[in-house]
């Protein structure tokens, strides 16, 4: 594994990639969009696997995550309605894997927070892309508007670095609904409770977004369900949308199936598989050699 930097479209951070290369010419590049409170480098296992079949796999620390901004910026992606630097150096890093590369089929793979960036991605710079995996989407989110609102009048109030825990609450709140006795309050991650320990021991996991991070969050799930996205979301790439049954952020299922079918609707070559049981970070679950194997099978038979 290597890391190296890039000047992030905001012109002020480095952007801190992580890349897994196999020995060898690879037959493929995965570009690895990470999810909210946490860090490329959680995907290192699954990572090395996918080097072993001939990958290359790469992505970046967003903004306010990670090594790509100081702790003390954790949940903060910068200004309002700067969200879409975080887009822009997800292309800036694919310009850059392209370029090291040269001709090597390039795919994208975005969970959670990441699955809305890619999505947004989808409709702006999929063209060329071999592929995507969309893992651990949502669905449209009718509060999204009116929780925009209540951010900006926090911001106004009490600043962009604010820490609500109203916002959080409201955010997360109901996430362990279906988990009965539930250990910590993760449990709605993954049911290995060794991953979800590890996740609550990793200091760049699990913090806590401000006022601004929660407005660029409304940003991405407002944006990625309009239909301008649907519209311009790439027609001739394989689009795999997956996410685990009990997953809280797809609403158990309903949320990728609604992504599933609104990109039939507009003419995507979107397929869709659900795992029985499994949570929301389906890359650490039980059971996890199954999405392995799948997450394969979609980059080499689509070369």
């Amino acid at each position: 594994m290597t890391e190296y930097t890039f000047l992030s479209e905001n012109g002020d951070n480095q952007i801190h990639c992580y890349e897994w290369a196999p020995e060898g010419q690879p037959v493929a590049i995965l570009q690895l969009v990470h999810g909210m409170a946490e860090h490329v480098g959680r995907y290192a296992d699954f990572a090395e696997y996918m080097a072993k079949q001939g990958v290359v796999v790469a992505g970046n620390d967003h903004i306010g995550h990670g090594k790509s901004s100081d702790s003390n910026d954790w949940g903060y992606l910068g200004p309002k309605n700067l969200w879409q630097d975080v887009v822009e150096d997800v292309q800036k890093l694919r310009k850059l894997l392209d370029k090291k590369y040269p001709g090597v089929p390039h795919f994208i793979l975005g969970h959670s927070m990441g699955s809305f960036i890619t999505r947004i991605f989808l409709a702006r710079y999929g063209q060329g892309l071999k592929g995507a995996i969309v893992m651990g989407t949502a669905g449209e989110n009718k509060a999204a508007g009116a929780g925009s609102a209540l951010v900006s009048m926090i911001i106004r109030f009490k600043g962009e670095r604010h820490i609500s825990k109203l916002i959080t609450k409201m955010a997360f709140g109901n996430y362990l609904d279906r988990i009965p006795n539930a250990r910590t309050p993760y449990d709605w991650l993954s049911r290995d409770e060794a991953m979800v320990d590890k996740y609550m021991a990793d200091p760049a996991c699990g913090f806590l977004f401000t006022a601004a991070g929660y407005a660029d969050l409304f940003e991405f799930l407002k944006s990625m369900t309009k239909e301008e996205c649907y519209s311009h979301t790439v027609k001739d790439i394989p689009i795999f949308v997956v996410a685990g049954e009990e997953d809280p952020v797809g609403a158990y299922g309903a949320g990728p199936k609604e992504y599933y079918e609104r990109l039939k609707e507009h003419g995507c070559d979107a397929s869709i598989k659900l795992y029985p049981g499994m949570r929301h970070e389906i890359l650490n679950e039980i059971g996890k050699e199954e999405v392995y194997e799948d997450m394969k099978n979609f980059v080499l038979g689509n070369l």
